[in-house]
Formats: C-alpha cells, sequence, structure tokens
C-alpha cells in the first residue's frame, strides 16, 4: 500500500507546475548610491538597458555598471520614460521635467523642458511619463503638460481632480483619479463610462492587458475593464488580500505583479491563479514596493523603499529561499510521503512537498538526533535510510532510528535478496531487517577502504572510489561474505588519474566515470576504462565532468562546473542548463542530481536546493539579447578619460584619439547572473590573430601607431552560442604629421617657392643694375686705361728687365751652387787622393825616392786645397746673388774670420754639415766647433737657430 502510494505522489510531483516549488531567484544590487535610494518609476529600454527614477539621481544599468545622472533642481525623480522614437530617457520630478539622450561619448546629456513653461510651479511632482504621435505626456499632481518637441512647445491641461496614476493604452491617456478613471481626448479629460464603481476608490496602476484595462486598487481589489464594462476579478481575490495594501503593479503576458507597501511583491499567474509571494522573509531586500516594470527578458524589477531589486522570472530555476537557507548547505534530497527530506551539512530536515510557504517563508522541521553531515539518503523498501557522519539512521518522518554497529557511512544499496550493503569510513557492511528492525549483521572481508562512492554492477561485484586510494573493482561471495578477487585502478587507459575528482555511476550496463579529463567507460573485452567517445561528442567534447547520471526515464545528465547537460531518452539533442552564479568543487562526492520528473531536477549546493526546469530552457539569443557588447572605450594616459560607452541606443560615434593619448582600456562582456561565468571571450584588433579564450572582459593596449583601427570581439556560450561586436576608432598622427601640420607644410614650401622667385627676379634687377653700372665703370676706365697703357708698358718693361735680372742672379746662384759643389766634390776626391798617398808613403822605406814624389804630391794636393782663387770668386758671386751678405756681416761682425764667414755662406746656402766639411778641409767635429764659436759670437741663445739667424739678417 505504501508503495502504491509513493507511486501516486510521483504522478503528482510529474504534473505540478514549476511555480509550486521554491521562488525564483531575486538578486539585490548593492551598489552605494542605489542600495539606499527610494525608487519611484522604472522603465526599460530593451536589452539590458533599465532605468530608474529615484529620490537621489536617475540610475542607469546597462546589465553590467551603475551610473547615476543628476537634474537640475536637484529634487526627486518621480518618473521616467525611454523614447525610442525621439533617443530620449525623459524624467519627471518636483516641478522640473528634462530628458536625457547619448553625448558624442555615449554619456547622458541632460536638458530641462520645464524651464520654458510658465507658470511651471504649478507642475508639482510628474508621475507618469507617456509618448504618443512625437508627443511627450507628462502627468503631474493636477495637470497634464503636452511637450511637442517639433518647435519645442508645450500645452498644459487641467483639471479640479488629483491623478494618482496614468497609462497610454492604444492611444489614449488615462487617468486613475480621486473621482474614479478618466481619459484624455485632445485637450481634454472626460470619465470613461461604465467606471462608476471606481469612485471613491484609490488607484494605483492601470495596464493594458487582453484587449482591455486591468486597474489595480490600494485595497478594494483588481479590476478589469473592457471599455464597456468592469467587473471585479474575484479570481484572483484570495491571493491579493494576502499581499495587502497595493502602490504599484506592472503586466507582462499572463503575470500581474503586484507591490505592496507592507509585504513586498506578489506575481500572479493570470491563467491559473496561482501566485508567488516575494518579502523579506525569501530574500525581498524589504517589504515597501514603490515601482515595478518587467524588462524584455521578463524578468520582475523591483524599485523598494530601500533599494532596487531583480526576480528573475525567466530563470529556467527557483529555490526554497533566496540567501541561505536556515537548514544549511544542502548535500541530499529524499521525497517520500507528501514528505521533502533535506540532507544538509547541518543534519537532516522535512518540509511538506510540494513546499507551501506561509507569507513567503518555508517551515523546515529537523529531525532529532541527526545534527552533522548526512551523506545520503536512499528509499530502500518505502523507508528512509540515511547515511550519516555518525552512522546509519532509518528516518520515519521526525525520528530516526540508528543503526549500531556503524560508524560513519557514506551510501547504501539494497541486494537482491533484502538485504542492504553500506559504505562506511571503512569498508563496506551489511545490513539486513529483523524483527522488523535493521541491524547490522557483517562486515565485507578483505577490503577496508573509504568507499565514498560506488556502485553495484551485479549482486556479487562492487566498484568503489576511495579518493587518494584509486578505483577498485571486488567480486566477493555472497555467502562467506569475503572478497574473493580485487583489481585496482588508479588511471585510465590514456593515463587520467583516477585518484581525484572522479565520480561513479552505473546505466546500460556500464560502469561509468566522470573525471576531470572528459567521461570514461569500464571495457570488459580489454579490461582497462576507456573514453567514452560517444558521450564525450554528446556533451561537447572532453572537460572537467562532476557527474554523470541516467535517470528512470532514460534522461541522460551531465554535470560540469557550469552547467547540467541533458540528452533525451533518443541522444538526438542536448539540452543546457547553466549553473548560475558561483559553483565550486562538489562539498560531498554523492549523488548531486535529482530528477522529480521528466522537466524538473533538484540540484543541492552551498546556498540550498535549486530547481532546474528544462523544460523552460531557453537561450538569451532568442530574445535578442547579447552575448557579445563592448562596454566601454577609455584613455589611460596621460590621465584617465571616457572617450565612449554603450548606450540603450547603442549609438557610436566616429572615436578619434590623440596621438598623445594613444593607451586605451575597452570594456566588453556582460555581468548578468543567468549568463555572467558561462562566457568567454576572443579578441583580436585589426589584423591581429584571435586571443586566446579567456573569461577577462578587459583589454588593455599603450603607445598605439597612428592609424584606423577595429576592435573586434567573439563571445561563446557554453551551449556553442557565438556572438560578436566590433568597434572602429582611429589614432592621430602625431603633430608634425597631421593633417594640419602639413598644410602648414604645403604653405610653407609655397611661401618659400614665392620667396625664391622674389628673391630670384630681385636678385636678377640687382645684376642688372650691377652690370649697368660696370658696363658705365668700364667705359670710364676704359678711358683712364689708354691714359695708363703707356706707363704700363714702361712699367712691363721694367718688369721684364727686373725680371730677367732676377733670372740672371738665379742662374748665377746655381751657377755657383754648382761650382761649389763641383769644388766639393774636387776637394772630398783629393783628400781622398791624399789619404791614400799617405797610407802608401807610410808603407815606403824611409828617404826613399817614392817618399819623396809622394810628399811633394801631398804639398801640391794642399795647395790646391787651400787655393784662394777660387773662393774670392766664390765670395763675389755670392754677394752679388745675396745682396753683399758677406760684406755686411764682416762689417756688422768684424770679430768673424773668413773661415767663420765662409761657414756663415755655406750655411746660408742650406748646406748640410756634411756637405760643407770638405768644402772647407775641416773635420765634422771641426764644423761643429765653429759653429759654436759663431753662435758665441752672434749671442745667440741655446735654443735660438743660427739658419734662421743668418736668414734674417740677410
Amino acid at each position: 500500500m505504501l508503495k502504491f502510494c509513493n507511486l501516486i505522489i510521483l504522478i503528482l510531483c510529474a504534473s505540478l507546475p514549476m511555480n509550486a516549488i521554491g521562488v525564483h531567484f531575486a538578486k539585490e544590487f548593492n551598489d552605494a548610491s542605489s542600495h539606499n535610494a527610494k525608487t519611484w518609476g522604472i522603465s526599460t529600454a530593451g536589452g539590458d538597458y533599465v532605468f530608474f527614477a529615484t529620490q537621489q539621481a536617475l540610475f542607469a544599468y546597462d546589465g553590467n555598471d551603475w551610473k547615476s545622472f543628476q537634474i537640475n533642481n536637484g529634487t526627486d525623480l518621480r518618473s521616467v520614460y525611454v523614447s525610442r522614437n525621439e533617443g530620449r530617457v525623459y524624467v519627471g520630478a518636483i516641478n522640473e521635467f528634462g530628458y536625457f539622450e547619448p553625448g558624442d561619448d555615449g554619456n547622458l546629456v541632460y536638458t530641462c523642458l520645464s524651464d520654458s513653461v510658465a507658470g511651471r510651479r504649478e507642475l508639482g511632482n510628474i508621475w507618469g511619463i507617456y509618448e504618443k504621435d512625437h508627443i511627450i505626456y507628462a502627468q503631474g499632481d493636477r495637470n497634464i503638460m503636452k511637450y511637442i518637441p517639433d518647435g519645442n512647445r508645450n500645452v498644459i491641461v487641467s483639471d479640479s481632480c488629483k491623478f494618482d496614476c496614468s497609462a497610454m493604452i492604444d492611444g489614449t491617456l488615462y487617468l486613475g483619479t480621486d473621482r474614479g478613471l478618466k481619459f484624455m481626448a485632445g485637450d481634454n479629460i472626460f470619465t470613461a463610462p461604465e467606471t462608476e464603481r471606481l469612485k471613491g476608490k484609490r488607484i494605483r496602476s492601470i495596464l493594458p492587458y487582453s484587449r482591455g484595462i486591468i486597474i489595480a486598487t490600494a485595497s478594494d481589489g483588481i479590476f478589469f475593464y473592457d471599455r464597456k464594462s468592469l467587473r471585479r476579478m474575484d479570481e484572483i481575490e484570495n491571493e491579493t488580500r494576502r499581499i495587502g495594501e497595493i502602490f504599484c503593479a506592472a503586466v507582462n503576458g499572463n503575470r500581474l505583479a503586484l507591490g505592496s507597501i507592507h509585504n513586498g511583491v506578489m506575481v500572479i499567474d493570470l491563467d491559473s491563479t496561482t501566485a508567488q509571494l516575494y518579502n523579506e522573509n525569501n530574500g525581498l531586500l524589504n517589504n515597501t514596493v514603490l515601482s515595478l516594470a518587467f524588462d524584455e527578458r521578463g524578468d520582475l524589477w523591483a524599485g523598494l523603499d530601500r533599494g532596487i531589486e531583480k526576480i528573475l522570472l525567466e530563470m529556467p530555476a527557483t529555490t526554497l529561499s533566496n540567501g541561505n537557507l536556515p537548514i544549511g548547505s544542502g548535500y541530499v534530497t529524499e521525497i517520500i510521503g507528501g514528505k521533502m527530506y533535506l540532507g544538509t551539512n547541518r543534519g537532516l530536515y522535512t518540509v511538506d512537498y510540494p513546499p507551501v510557504p506561509e507569507n513567503g517563508r518555508l517551515s523546515f522541521t529537523p529531525v532529532a538526533g541527526t545534527t552533522g553531515q548526512v551523506w545520503g539518503l536512499r528509499n530502500i523498501g518505502g523507508e528512509i535510510i540515511c547515511t550519516h557522519d555518525r552512522g546509519v539512521f532509518v528516518i520515519d518522518g521526525t525520528t530516526m532510528t540508528p543503526v549500531n554497529g556503524i560508524c560513519g557511512s557514506w551510501d547504501c544499496m539494497p541486494l537482491t535478496d533484502g538485504r542492504v550493503i553500506v559504505g562506511t569510513y571503512d569498508g563496506f557492511y551489511i545490513m539486513e531487517k529483523r524483527r522488523q528492525q535493521w541491524v547490522m549483521t557483517a562486515k565485507l572481508q578483505g577490503y577496508d577502504g573509504c568507499p565514498n562512492n560506488f556502485v553495484m554492477t551485479s549482486p556479487d561485484e562492487i566498484w568503489a572510489s576511495a579518493g587518494t586510494d584509486g578505483v577498485t573493482r571486488l567480486k566477493f561471495d555472497l555467502n562467506t561474505l569475503a572478497v574473493i578477487d580485487e583489481t585496482h585502478f588508479t588511471s585510465t587507459c590514456d593515463s587520467v588519474p583516477l585518484t581525484k575528482d572522479v565520480n561513479l555511476s552505473l546505466f546500460d550496463g556500464k560502469v561509468h566515470f566522470a573525471t576531470s579529463e572528459g567521461i570514461y567507460v569500464y571495457n570488459p573485452a580489454s579490461g582497462t576504462i576507456e573514453p567514452d567517445e560517444r558521450l564525450n561528442s554528446l556533451f561537447g567534447g572532453k572537460k572537467h565532468f562532476r557527474r554523470i547520471k541516467k535517470d528512470r526515464g532514460g534522461n541522460l545528465y551531465a554535470l560540469t562546473s557550469k552547467e547540467i547537460m541533458r540528452s533525451g531518452s533518443d541522444s538526438s539533442s542536448v539540452t543546457r542548463m547553466p549553473l548560475f552564479g558561483y559553483f565550486p568543487a562538489p562539498m560531498h562526492e554523492g549523488d548531486l542530481l535529482y530528477s522529480i520528473n521528466d522537466s524538473i531536477v533538484i540540484f543541492p549546493g552551498y546556498n540550498g536546493y535549486t530547481f532546474f526546469d528544462f523544460s523552460r530552457a531557453t537561450a538569451d539569443h532568442d530574445k535578442g539579447l547579447r552575448l557579445a557588447r563592448i562596454n566601454e572605450v577609455s584613455i589611460t594616459s596621460p590621465a584617465d578619460s571616457l572617450l565612449y560607452a554603450n548606450n540603450f541606443l547603442g549609438r557610436r560615434e566616429k572615436i578619434t584619439i590623440g596621438y598623445h593619448q594613444n593607451s586605451l582600456r575597452i570594456k566588453y562582456g556582460i555581468n548578468d547572473d543567468a549568463r555572467s561565468g558561462l562566457v568567454t571571450y576572443r579578441y583580436r584588433l585589426s589584423v591581429e590573430d584571435w586571443s586566446a579564450p579567456t573569461a577577462s572582459t578587459l583589454k588593455e593596449y599603450t603607445n598605439l601607431k597612428d592609424g584606423c583601427y577595429r576592435f573586434e570581439i567573439e563571445a561563446t556560450a557554453v551551449d556553442g552560442t557565438i556572438d560578436t561586436d566590433s568597434i572602429e576608432f582611429t589614432i592621430l598622427p602625431p603633430w608634425y604629421k597631421s593633417k594640419g601640420a602639413i598644410a602648414v607644410y604645403i604653405i610653407l614650401a609655397i611661401i618659400a617657392v614665392i620667396a625664391l622667385i622674389v628673391l630670384e627676379r630681385h636678385l636678377l634687377a640687382v645684376k642688372e643694375r650691377r652690370v649697368v653700372r660696370e658696363k658705365d665703370s668700364e667705359l670710364a676706365k676704359r678711358q683712364a686705361d689708354f691714359d695708363k697703357e703707356a706707363q704700363m708698358k714702361d712699367r712691363k718693361i721694367m718688369e721684364l728687365e727686373k725680371e730677367k735680372l732676377h733670372f740672371e742672379l738665379q742662374h748665377k746662384s746655381q751657377e755657383m751652387a754648382n761650382a761649389m759643389a763641383s769644388i766639393a766634390r774636387k776637394n772630398e776626391t783629393l783628400i781622398n787622393i791624399k789619404q791614400e798617398l799617405r797610407n802608401i808613403y807610410s808603407r815606403l822605406n824611409a828617404g826613399s825616392e817614392q817618399r819623396k814624389s809622394i810628399l811633394a804630391l801631398q804639398n801640391s794636393i794642399d795647395v790646391s786645397l787651400q787655393s784662394d782663387d777660387v773662393m774670392k770668386r766664390f765670395e763675389d758671386e755670392f754677394d752679388l746673388v745675396h745682396n753683399d751678405f758677406m760684406k755686411k756681416l764682416r762689417s756688422r761682425y768684424p770679430d768673424l774670420s773668413n773661415n767663420e764667414v765662409l761657414l756663415c755662406a755655406y750655411i746660408k746656402m742650406d748646406l748640410s754639415t756634411k756637405e760643407i766639411a770638405p768644402l772647407m778641409n775641416i773635420s765634422v767635429r771641426g764644423m761643429e766647433t765653429m759653429r759654436y764659436r759663431i753662435r758665441k759670437k752672434f749671442n745667440l741663445e741655446r735654443e735660438e737657430s743660427l739658419q734662421e739667424f743668418l736668414a734674417k739678417n740677410n
């Protein structure tokens, strides 16, 4: 009977809608400014762009970063509206109205419009802004301002009632007032027909829905108006009562979101009338909601009394509670008997299934005595067996019964004979039921490992992973419970280690291994663990797989650190589900994927439990959301300066950068919960090669050369989706290569050419004047030349005669030199002969006739050497050539001897000592002595040259 009940529960679980399990994730934004601001209005601009009217400023969020922009009077912003037609973001404040639009660098620039409105102090709070036929409507407390951009004109339309809210629906501006629902036609305001029931009720929101209008009141319910009749939406009355007083509302398709003053946000499915409540009990920052808006993806933005929050309604995942669960980090789970058992790092807890929160909060009941690490939960025969850090417990509701004899245990599995095998910290134990009570009966002999993960391939064969011990295959005898064969595997056939990050699973009759290098399978034929090429290919190639599992419906799941992948029973396609946010290494080695039905998988993690719905898995590119986007381009040197910021219009002006600012920082990519960390990027600049894939979203370049550049990024999601973006910029050449400089060069060249032409003409004129003067001077001189010609001829004759005389003197000097040279050669020859005669004389006998003859011959030679005739002739010739040198020398220095005068003459002729010695018939040493006496008579200092002295005294 119990098994039948469990089957019924499983069937019911398979039919449960996703919103029956937990709540969607809510992201709070902790920007220092937006976190504390009251947010009165929200407007989405497509893609990831959302604008917020807050009490502090206009906040803009682009999916990555927050920016704030101020208006002129600094008052609270009450409303914001994005006009894609005008490319502007209109804002309303207290007595001020204007718009922002992207400037040249992409940043928003403000223009105030209310300054031109007469009596603008009467505008009051601008609570709503709309657009129709290029006319902007601004709803104040008691006035409507119509602003016509063409011509910058405005019209003020007033009414006697107070306007609480407004909406532009099908081209008509509807107004929620203290006197009911009204609408504007032309410049007049009328009461909407058939809406008398709304008089006296405070209307908070007016929303378009299904060819009609939803009207949300503060405390009197929700109404539907089809312009002919008004009805109360009683089908959701019970849900709306739970939220209390309503302050704002938004609608998207069949989802109606209501923001309350005291109890957060309620999201109602108008088709099924089911609702989810988001308040401080399950993760909302605070319970006072001032504004709501759905974005293009379908997620809900909530402007709170303090801060901004985003409820991820389109994320195909929910959680039991946003933030950390009070029960701790999730480890394992099991559903049985209308209860969900949750094993955590703090113990075992139960909650009703499906979970039904009370005012947003779930009530968890701890199972007494299970405090500590819960490693596993198994439904065996309709009973929950809990494997725990402190042993094995049998769970019955919220009570537990320990199985004695077992300390710490990892997991358990049933044997075919009703017994159960338990993997513990020190091996395997056998349990069986005796007298309706589970007892430990034996330990498997021959194995003392720590099997934190194991599978059974047959009643007598176990594959166990024991950490650093690797993987072991055990065959044992069912009767003796002793191991009869043991095979160890520390690595795969291609050397992938099996001592770390390995998880075993059994499906299709084969043992599979999820490893850091892919999926492997045991091959019985070869006895090795080999890559499973089919599964690796199916799930996108070899990578770090955390788990591989097949559920009872034939769906195959693969878990990595970034995603869960599922292949249907036909293995024809793979559905990918990103693991949104932080997912480090698993907290334990057991099961991490629990299928509830064919669509929903429970994933326990650090922050509790996540419910993934594979029937809703969609890609962001199907909704026009970008993976690749260039966000900012900034200069980094000489100082940081923004050149370009991505904007909601996608407008990109031409970026031109000075040469001295040629160092850039480029930011790109996304920072969204559903996608961050699941995208890798490649980039390149112009014709460079693509970079290696990286998770970084920042690139810097320094000292770029002048020229035109194109920076490209390529984003690749985990499912293989590729998106690209690019931006072009130009770095101007240095000043000396700029167009201006080149123009200056050209101008200077032209000026230089003109200057050369002018100079040439001037020089030509000067030359012509000079030629004229020269001709005049030549004519004047020609006459003088005729007069002087005779004198010149006379002088010429005299010069010729003088030149002839000079030549004659030179000739005589040459003759004298030749004669002196001849005398020198003669004397040298005579001296040599005299010396030879002496030698002969010394060898002859004394008194012989030959000696007498030789002596007479020597005397004759001496007479020839001392002849004065030649010397007299020499002196005359020398004085003739050298202007009476010798006579003047004797006159000035009368104490000079004839030989000393003669030596001075020879020195004057520039003869060397060796040449003079034979002329004077003295030795070289005698020559030096004579030169010394002459220097003394001339009173010459040691450093003075005798030759220079004689040359000066010519």
